[in-house]
Parts: C-alpha cells; structure tokens; sequence
C-alpha cells in the first residue's frame, strides 16, 4: 500500500494547500517514521526544500519523495547495524564513524534522529564497493597477510589510516575471505600495513617494548 493510499483513508489530515501530488511535511514525516524536523533535513539535503525553517509556512512533500524516503528508511540500519555490513568490531566502525569515512543518511548528535546515526544499507554497502573495488575470493589468509578487520589490532594502524591509503594507492587488498564481509575480509600484505603505520605509533610501540630507560637488564646479583 503506497502512502498515497493510506492518506486517503485518513480523516482530517490534509492540509488545506495539499494537492494531489504532495503532503503536509509532519504526515510525510510520520509515514517515514522519523521527526519533521530530520525530513526537513533529508529533504534541505537534496535540494528540495529551503534549509531554514520559517514558522507559519506551510511545507509540501511530494507523494514520490516520501515513498522513496519510507522505502530507504524501512532498509536503513542505525549504528549497531552496521558492524556485521562491514564485518569488523563496535571500536573500529566507531573510529570510522568518527573520522568522517562512512556515509551518513541521517546524522546523530543533539541535530540527529533521536540522538541515533542512521545509514542506507546501499550507501555503505557503495561506499565499501567503491574502496576496495573487485578483489578474489580466498579460502585462507595467504603468508605475510593479514585480513584488515585484524590490522588495527595486531599491527596497530588506525582503520582510517588503512582506509585513505587504500583510497590512495598506497595500500592494494590481495583478496577477500570467502564468505566474510568485503570491507572486514579484504586481505592486505602485512609490509603495507607497517609501511603506512604513523611514526608516532611505532615510536610508543618501540619505547614499550624497551621500557622508558632501554632493555631490561637483568640486576647482578650482589656477593659478600
């Protein structure tokens, strides 16, 4: 059923300015399921209303737009939902989150739906296609590899590092894990992964190692 035809049923909703071709902003807003004020935003976004809102005016939404958004709303996933897209942990798409790398739909923070980061499964599922572009399948991680859900961790390159080097060229996936998620499972040469860690990291990691006063020695014993 379309959200024309559910309109229609409905008593006292249209808005004296309503036409056959759009719907008051509050009624788009509920058949989406999010705030008026985050439908004004998509919409700002896309060019189809004014950013700024003016009391007192009335908003139209057309029928197609806010089936468009209800259908790409109905296979958004908040943020929780997208670690098994990407197939990596809560602290990695969190950095990514943070870094600015993934496409967000609908922004969280005091602005945002409900404080919530909302995302089209089909931009991240885009944006991923886009950066790793058409890798092979593997059946196993090949020697002197490492699959990039694992680098952060292990070699302990920040996932937004791997992510511009990868945009850039510095950084090419061998592969992917058959049947793991192409941005978690995409399989990178370890070489690469040292070669783009930041200095500073390799610093903190070398001082750890050898203690703030060199190698550990270990004390003579003391005779008489």
């Amino acid at each position: 059923m379309t959200v024309k035809s559910l309109l229609k049923g409905m008593d006292g909703l249209e808005a004296p300015r309503q036409t056959e071709a759009t719907m008051p902003l509050n009624i788009a807003a509920a058949k989406i399921k999010v705030r008026p004020g985050t439908l004004r935003t998509l919409l700002a976004n896309e060019g189809k209303i004014r950013p700024e809102k003016r009391k007192g005016v009335y908003v139209p939404v057309r029928y197609d737009d806010a089936e468009r958004l209800a259908t790409d709303y109905a296979d958004s996933v908040a943020f929780a939902g997208i670690e098994p897209i990407l197939g990596v942990g809560r602290k990695i798409a969190m950095s990514l989150r943070d870094a600015g790398k993934l496409p967000v739909w609908i922004p969280g923070g005091k602005m945002g739906d409900k404080h919530r980061y909302i995302f089209r499964r089909k931009d991240i599922e885009g944006w991923v296609d886009g950066l790793m572009g058409d890798v092979v399948e593997l059946d196993a991680v090949p020697e002197g590899c490492i699959a990039l859900a694992e680098t952060p961790l292990k070699i302990k390159v920040p996932t937004e590092v791997l992510v511009d080097a990868i945009k850039e060229g510095k950084v090419t996936p061998v592969g992917r894990l058959r049947g793991k998620p192409k941005f978690g499972g995409t399989i990178i040469k370890r070489t690469d992964a040292f070669a783009i860690r930041p200095e500073e990291i390799t610093r903190k990691l070398s001082e750890k190692r050898g203690g703030a006063r060199g190698p550990y020695k270990k004390r003579e014993r003391k005779e008489g």
